[in-house]
């Protein structure tokens, strides 16, 4: 009975944050913005960091002059870490349309990021990534979150654009749509906890020190939240990316936002704990438990031995697993549609597992290459 029990709720733990919580969400009651501030004008500032991003610079730098007709007064930042490639040329070549700032060493982007923010006198920082192409009609919209008092934060929604170009990234798209929704319903009923580096923006105020080895937009996005305010999810604020098409460039760099992520929860824990009932149940259930799957899959794996075990079934049960993983791997490499993307999405377990268990160790990302696209 107990490793049944103990099966049943590690099966729980895995699928909860993905099918039971936002089911949860729906039910919670809403909690509308409060009605913008009259006459209140702020100011914007964006920023983004760069390293080796020659290839799609040249469509980023023509879409922020698409958003400088849209918003003309708008000031915008670019930081080259230190690039081996000509990143930093052509940022320096699009003065018209913004400032670049050369690394004179890898410092990576938290570095680089608070190097933007302390040039700015903005009210407001919006941060993006290099890589990412921002809806020029929509991005004014940050004007009517912002001039709600309660608003402190805001997190633009993201869409991929290239999930038919292999299994990892239809994968990825279908992950981050469920994503999506999840931030909206958190939003709708108070704050969604945090925002990803695509695209949001936050009052400067509050832009904290971030260590380099830390995740600076969920750390950044969280602190809005400590001051009293709210983070929240804008479906009118549109971006577009491209996802990680090989798998395993998608392994690596999961592994690495896990380890950046439960580097920073670690250093966020105690502030998160000050946080209100409801904020501190949406971070458990939409971060912390999904960051410890991997491991809620091992144990379930030994309670379901052990059952096995306790039912003369030992030696079948591991039977069983060597043929279901060699007919996994065989079916995995004559691309079986089903079975890939099973794999793809165990992979994206496990890859979060081991860097959460790096983090534990003491590793450290503190600089990021780009990833095959």
């Amino acid at each position: 009975m107990i490793w049944a029990i103990l099966l049943l709720v590690c099966v729980l733990l895995v699928v909860y944050p993905y099918l039971v919580y936002p089911r949860i969400l729906e039910g919670i009651k809403k909690k509308p913005l409060l009605p913008p501030l009259e006459g209140e004008k702020l100011t914007y500032a964006l920023l983004f960091c760069a390293y080796n991003e020659e290839k799609v610079l040249p469509q980023t730098i023509e879409n922020l002059r698409l958003i400088k007709k849209t918003w003309p007064e708008l000031e915008i930042l670019a930081y080259a870490d230190c690039c081996s490639d000509r990143t930093f040329e052509i940022l320096d070549a699009a003065k018209d349309v913004l400032t670049a700032v050369e690394g004179t060493e890898r410092k990576g982007k938290p570095s680089g990021m608070r190097q933007l923010v302390t040039m700015t006198e903005a009210d407001v920082a919006i941060f993006m990534d290099a890589n990412v192409i921002v809806d020029p009609a929509t991005i004014r919209r940050f004007e009517d979150y912002f001039s709600r008092p309660d608003v402190g934060a805001v997190a633009g929604t993201l869409h991929y654009i290239n999930e038919e170009d292999s299994t990892a990234a239809h994968v990825g798209g279908l992950y981050w749509r469920l994503e999506e929704k999840i931030k909206r319903l958190e939003s709708e009923t108070g704050s969604t906890m945090g925002a990803d580096g695509s695209l949001f923006a936050m009052r400067r105020q509050f832009y904290p020190f971030v260590r380099a080895d830390l995740q600076d937009d969920f750390m950044a996005s969280m602190e809005v939240l400590f001051h009293g305010y709210r983070c929240v999810s804008a479906p009118d604020i549109l971006a577009y990316e491209k996802g990680a098409v090989a798998s395993a460039s998608e392994f690596r760099r999961k592994r690495r936002i896990a380890c950046g992520a439960f580097s920073t929860h670690r250093e966020m824990w105690p502030e998160i704990r000050t946080l209100g009932s409801l904020d501190r149940f949406k971070y458990v259930s939409h971060k912390l438990l999904r960051w410890l799957g991997a491991f809620f899959l091992l144990v379930g794996y030994g309670a379901a031995l052990m059952l096995a075990v306790h039912y003369g079934l030992g030696a079948a049960f591991v039977g069983l697993t060597i043929v279901v993983l060699a007919l996994g791997a065989v079916a995995f490499r004559l691309k079986v549609g089903p079975v890939v993307k099973i794999v793809e999405i165990l992979s994206a377990i496990v890859a979060t597992g081991v860097g959460v268990l790096e983090s534990i160790k003491g590793a450290k990302y503190a600089i990021w290459n780009p990833v095959e696209r």
